[in-house]
């Protein structure tokens, strides 16, 4: 559940823990359900990054670095996956992802599943 924490903290240029720490109920949400589009949102916009999120159902853009999405597996999963657009592709701090122990991070070339949510910083 660590997915939203992981761009965050690129994102910053902060490490995991950190990031963690800037969420409200980190601990509880991290655990357990996740964190959702407002969380990171507001953590951004605490450090005046001017965050904006897109419904991406709605409105289709073309993504740029920098740009977090929120994606949905086309499997049935009911988990969702954030990403972070960086120049190296999408970082995905859970690429070999459903192997639980250990996790793996990498970045991808085109990100799986469906994007719904974009998170954009200006």
């Amino acid at each position: 559940m660590g997915c939203a924490v992981a761009c965050t903290a690129s994102l910053l240029g902060i490490d995991y823990k950190a990031a963690l720490k800037k969420f409200s109920d980190g601990e509880k949400k991290h655990s357990g359900t996740g964190f959702y589009v407002y969380d990171i949102k507001k953590v951004l916009g605490k450090h005046n990054l001017n965050p904006k999120t897109y419904n991406l159902l709605k409105k289709r853009l073309k993504f740029k670095i920098g740009d977090i999405i929120f994606t949905k597996e086309e499997t049935g999963d009911s988990l969702g996956h954030y990403l972070l657009k960086t120049p190296s592709g999408w970082m995905d701090c859970w690429i070999n992802y459903p192997c639980v122990v250990p996790a793996k991070s990498g970045y991808r070339k085109k990100y799986m599943g469906k994007a719904l949510w974009l998170i954009r910083c200006y």
